[in-house]
């Protein structure tokens, strides 16, 4: 782990190679001003309480950061991207994942987010709804079979008559997934 406990700004001419889960943690109340370019592999690679802004780098994956459960890792790799938004990528999370620390609240008015889920996910959150769309999209790998194993798939609990996906803006889609409501 790497601490960094200054501002500090990786300049647009700088390209670093984060690799074998090297973690860079960002201390309380300073900032990391990311406009270089990123070459990272797919194991955590920030931390902290501090702000990290990857200015110039437009997909993120989710995992990339820390989180209880896919929800909070989804939440916690879209605070990393550009002001403009860009894209979560999500899709190596294969198999069996969790939304259980609330709503996953996608893009907002100005920074619309596409979050990219993955092959055979299972998302369960039984009392509030699991995305709330604000600007952005959500993709699925295919509509797939109630199992989970072929395609994305969001099951939502026991919960008939509650809502999986809510839009709260102007812009946003789902596409690419199947949306379930029983245990």
């Amino acid at each position: 782990t790497h601490s960094v406990a200054v501002n500090c700004t990786v300049p647009a001419n700088i390209t670093i190679d984060v690799r074998n889960g090297a973690i860079i943690s960002q201390a309380t109340a300073t900032t990391l001003t990311w406009n270089g370019g990123l070459d990272a592999d797919s194991s955590q690679h920030f931390a902290g309480s501090g702000t990290i802004a990857l200015n110039s780098v437009p997909v993120v994956r989710a995992e990339w950061v820390a989180g209880a459960d896919l929800g909070a890792r989804l939440t916690a790799a879209q605070a990393l991207l550009p002001a403009t938004g860009g894209t979560v990528d999500a899709g190596y999370f294969i198999g069996v994942n969790t939304v259980t620390s609330g709503t996953v609240t996608v893009g907002s008015a100005t920074k619309p987010v596409t979050i990219i889920l993955p092959y055979g996910t299972y998302l369960n959150n039984t009392d509030t709804p699991v995305f709330q769309v604000e600007s952005g999209w959500i993709i699925g790998q295919g509509m797939g079979a109630e199992s989970g194993t072929n395609g994305t798939y969001i099951n939502f609990g026991s919960l008939a008559n509650h809502d999986a996906i809510i839009y709260v803006g102007s812009y946003g889609g789902v596409r690419d997934l199947t949306i379930s409501s029983g245990a």
